[in-house]
């Protein structure tokens, strides 16, 4: 188990790989890291090639799917404390 505030180096990365998000298939780089708190991390460089737009109040974000549609999701409330991490 990794704490967020120390450095990690991954060799193993998974290419191509689709994500689908209310099915739309998005492609994606996974580094395979050893974190048990996060499912996926998601870059703001593969953020903003996807034009994604957070809506953090209402809990939605919205994404530009692969032929140019908008696809948008509406987050899920939850009573656990959930960790997220951004990288600018």
């Amino acid at each position: 188990m990794s704490k967020v505030a120390m450095s990690v180096l991954s060799p193993l990365v998974c290419r191509r790989c689709l994500l689908e998000i209310q099915s739309s298939a998005f492609s994606i780089d996974i580094l395979i890291m050893p974190f048990v708190d996060f499912d996926l991390i998601l870059g703001m460089d593969w953020l903003t090639d996807h034009r994604v737009i957070l809506d953090c109040r209402k809990k939605i974000f919205s994404i530009q799917g692969p032929n140019g549609e908008i696809v948008e999701v509406n987050g899920v409330t939850t009573s656990v404390i959930t960790q997220i991490i951004l990288f600018f």
